[in-house]
């Protein structure tokens, strides 16, 4: 699973920190549900068309990588936002956006957690 894979990466980015890998993997539906979810740093992983988090979150971050038509990682490289969205077109294409977080933005992102 890609969300899997991103939650992984970042759980051995933060032991590689000495900080404890915390990083968990849950639904859109979930996390939409629970209100305390919503104060902690989130990736969502997957489109709007099947990610309610993803169609909720699109429109309020910027686009940090894009390949038009095909991949969106969005976040916000100034670090204001602990969210981040990666998705794209097919399921090959938010894998590969996913990739391009992890290894372009993923070390960023978590930088900005501490």
């Amino acid at each position: 699973m890609i969300a899997q894979a991103v939650r992984d990466a970042a759980n051995s980015r933060l032991s590689d920190r000495s900080q404890r890998p915390d990083a968990l993997v849950c639904s859109d539906v979930w996390y939409l549900s629970h209100d305390v979810l919503h104060e902690l740093p989130t990736i969502s992983v997957g489109p709007p068309e099947n990610n309610a988090l993803t169609a909720r979150l699109a429109d309020s971050l910027p686009a940090a990588f894009a390949i038009d038509g095909r991949m969106l990682v969005q976040f916000d490289a100034r670090g204001g936002d602990p969210r981040a969205c990666v998705w794209g077109d097919t399921p090959h294409g938010t894998a590969s956006a996913a990739d391009v977080f992890v290894e372009r933005f993923l070390d960023q992102f978590l930088g900005f957690l501490a």
